[in-house]
């Protein structure tokens, strides 16, 4: 995983919504980056040895495969996990280092369209046709300091 030397490069976590017309799959990718750049030109261009430390987005076909062409994101957690949000879908996953999903969250809540109120769908019912899309998501570790005094266990659901 690169020069392994933390004062020489910098990792930045991005989220790579594919391309078309030739790769129609989105993934998560970690870039090792050389803390000087060379090759700098007048127009603000700057060349790097970029090193892909760490990928996950299997291709199109594949088993877990994704494709978002915007609002897309992912975050590195405090575990070292990754979380993935495919924003146009509304929904958010994490995954291991290792490429195992952990766990998975389909957005329940339709966009309001041409002035029609908000549909909330259960956890684990067909979601209908609609916008579910999702901008930004955050998962909160228990430690968080907003948790403080009160009692996170388990309901019903979430949602309503």
């Amino acid at each position: 995983s690169g020069s392994g030397n933390d004062d020489d490069c910098d990792r930045v976590l991005l989220f790579n919504n594919g391309r078309k017309p030739d790769r129609h799959w989105s993934s998560a990718d970690e870039l090792e980056i050389p803390a000087t750049a060379t090759n700098g030109t007048a127009s603000g261009h700057v060349e790097t040895n970029a090193e892909l430390v760490w990928t996950y987005g299997p291709p199109v076909g594949r088993e877990r495969s994704f494709y978002c062409t915007h609002i897309s994101g992912v975050e590195r957690l405090e575990n070292g996990n990754t979380l993935v949000l495919m924003g146009p879908q509304g929904i958010i996953f994490e995954v291991t280092s290792g490429g195992d999903e952990v766990w998975r969250y389909v957005c329940p809540v339709m966009d309001a369209v041409e002035g029609t109120a908000e549909c909330i769908v259960r956890q684990g019912d067909q979601r209908m046709k609609g916008r579910f899309s999702l901008f930004c998501f955050r998962r909160y570790p228990k430690t968080y300091e907003g948790f403080e005094g009160r009692e996170l266990g388990a309901g019903r659901h979430l949602e309503g």
